[in-house]
């Protein structure tokens, strides 16, 4: 249907495939193609990346994105598609394709390179006699007779394949398609030999613990997941990075992970995203964005309720392979896999809580986030030690309090009434205290979470909160660090002000910091008291 309506498109634009064969010519290629290999020409339809480049091609036609190169160039991908069919079934064709970087991407096969200094912008492409060449300005690479190889010119695309349990899985490894990103075209970063072993060693190991553990979500993946592209290892993240897009439906962008177990979760959390982006296209859940946000227990940023909806679903997976891999465990990891399973758990339900009374859910929307709630309820009757949810509580409860104390700006006319009731000694007054979001962006210190995962693995303890933090001396109203540790001091003994620090750490901060500017010396802990009787900011 997409390709069908990028046609269309085309077809109303003289410019759209430049030097390349037009519109009309590109049509009776594919019916050429389809008549006489319809099952090849389905595998490069299907193949995710497709998908990413029919979308992002068809946002260009319609002028939503601009596209980095000449129009033509985006849209003639067509071509490479239509000789990529061509190549799989032997058919005979010749056609010309466009040059990206030097190089012509055939999906599903591989990368044809004319080197680096070509200044080429079109190639030839032929099947003739069963051999497939493309042609260059001043060079020709003829593809090898086994396209899985590697060759003069040619980079194969990579294949994982993994068996246990009686279930197969293959998966494309792609370093090297342009549309291989969530949007943008980018070029290819080739993986070394050793990282392809040590990612299809970390497959295999991760396959093994799902076909083992969950075998009926094994299955689900083996029949949707069709491609990883591995994205550059960032040191300073938080977690490990992974990302994919209902464009691409099947394919994931994946750090490469520690250890076989987090792979394996991370699977399942983008496959989770997979599959809702797929019904979401077919179904709408809820209504359209009224450009309402709301917290995510896992994100930094402020998200719409479709980006809390796909993370609850994302987290609703892992919490389930997470209790797996605990209740299975008798060995060292065991206190780590219930972390992992407790603190999933409680950030599912807190997204959870406001998912399922959200208005903007549709009839078949309410039923869905029902099947959810039952669920996390099947999980949530799982008994685990005091401390680990206790630690769990912790992580999520200081990345709450520090996403509110960087998102939630108050407003001054708010601040300034209740300093003002404040410094009169009055209480506070009953109008209600205006906010708004704003987008801080991502979180540059570390979360409590990943500092409670390295005490488990060091020491098997879990940490503690100091409630007499502020008597070290308030210095900087922007110490996020240094609120937040008050907050949960407060709130894990159930100290007066805990529950105005860990709902509203925003306001309190600003009353507090105003009443100071004004010459006056609060204390921290006696503001947060006198506002705990007002509603949420």
């Amino acid at each position: 249907m997409l390709l069908f309506h990028l046609l269309g498109l085309c077809g109303q634009r003289p410019d759209a495939f430049g030097p390349l064969p037009g519109t009309e010519q590109a049509w009776k290629a594919l019916t050429a193609v389809q008549q006489r290999a319809a099952a090849d020409l389905d595998v490069v339809l299907m193949h995710p990346q497709v998908g990413t480049w029919l979308a992002g091609t068809l946002r260009m036609l319609k002028d939503v994105a601009r596209p980095r190169a000449p129009l033509w160039s985006e849209t003639g991908w067509l071509y490479a598609l239509i000789f990529a069919a061509a190549v799989r079934a032997g058919l005979p064709i010749r056609t010309r394709v466009p040059v990206r970087d030097g190089a012509v991407l055939l999906p599903t096969l591989g990368l044809v390179s004319a080197g680096h200094d070509s200044s080429c912008d079109v190639a030839e492409a032929e099947v003739r006699g069963g051999r497939a060449t493309v042609t260059f300005e001043d060079r020709q690479v003829v593809l090898p007779a086994d396209p899985s190889r590697d060759g003069p010119g040619w980079w194969a695309l990579r294949r994982m394949e993994a068996q246990a349990g009686g279930e197969r899985i293959e998966v494309w490894l792609d370093d090297i398609d342009p549309y291989r990103d969530l949007a943008d075209a980018i070029t290819p970063d080739r993986l070394t030999p050793d990282s392809v072993a040590r990612w299809s060693a970390l497959f295999g190991e991760a396959w093994q613990i799902l076909c083992e553990r969950w075998p009926a979500y094994a299955r689900c993946v083996a029949a949707g997941l069709k491609s990883i592209s591995p994205l550059p290892i960032d040191p300073e993240a938080n977690v490990i990075r992974s990302a994919s897009t209902a464009d691409a439906f099947g394919a994931v962008l994946l750090e490469q992970p520690v250890d076989s177990s987090m792979l394996a979760v991370t699977v399942v959390h983008e496959m989770q995203h997979v599959l809702l982006g797929g019904l979401l296209r077919m179904i709408p859940l809820h209504t359209a964005d009224d450009g309402r946000r709301f917290y995510a227990p896992w994100r930094d940023d402020p998200r719409p309720l479709s980006g809390l909806h796909q993370g609850a679903y994302a987290f609703l997976g892992m919490s389930e392979l997470w209790r797996r891999l605990y209740e299975s465990s008798t060995g060292p990891d065991t206190r780590s896999l219930g972390f992992e399973f407790a603190y999933a758990r409680r950030q599912t339900g807190m997204a959870m809580r406001v998912l399922s009374r959200s208005p903007a859910l549709t009839g078949i929307g309410h039923r869905f986030v029902e099947g959810m709630v039952d669920h996390l309820r099947v999980m949530n009757a799982v008994r685990l030690p005091v401390e680990l949810e206790r630690a769990a509580w912790l992580a999520v409860a200081s990345h709450r309090t520090v996403w509110r104390l960087r998102n939630v700006t108050v407003e001054p006319e708010s601040v300034a009434r209740l300093t003002g009731d404040w410094l009169a000694g009055r209480a506070p007054g009953s109008e209600p205290v205006r906010a708004r979001l704003t987008d801080a962006g991502t979180y540059p210190g570390v979360h409590r979470a990943t500092v409670i995962r390295q005490q488990i693995a060091r020491d098997a303890t879990v940490p503690t909160v100091d409630c007499t933090a502020w008597a070290a001396g308030y210095t900087d109203p922007g110490d996020h660090h240094w609120w937040s540790e008050l907050a949960l001091g407060l709130a894990d003994r159930r100290l007066p002000g805990w529950h105005a620090m860990l709902r509203d750490p925003s306001l309190v901060r600003e009353v507090f910091v105003a009443a100071r500017a004004a010459g006056a010396n609060p204390d921290p802990v006696g503001v947060a008291v006198w506002l705990g009787g007002l509603g949420s900011a």
